[in-house]
C-alpha cells in the first residue's frame, strides 16, 4: 500500500522528505507546549475570562 501511493507520486524522496518535516515539526510544538511552555503564563490567562475588566467607551 505505502509502495503504491510513493509510486504515483512524482518524486518519493520529497514525499519522504515532507512527511519527515511535519512529523519533526508536530513532535517539536508538542515538546514546547507539554515541557518547556511556561505554565504561570497558561494560568494567569485561563484566569482571565473571570475578571472584571472595564474597557474604554463601555457604559453601564
Amino acid at each position: 500500500m505505502k509502495k503504491e501511493a510513493l509510486s504515483s507520486a512524482g518524486n518519493p524522496d520529497l514525499v519522504l522528505f515532507a512527511f519527515c518535516l511535519f512529523f519533526l515539526c508536530f513532535i517539536g510544538i508538542l515538546i514546547r507546549t507539554l515541557f518547556i511552555s511556561q505554565k504561570d503564563h497558561y494560568k494567569k490567562l485561563s484566569k482571565l475570562p473571570f475578571e472584571n475588566h472595564h474597557f474604554e467607551g463601555e457604559h453601564k
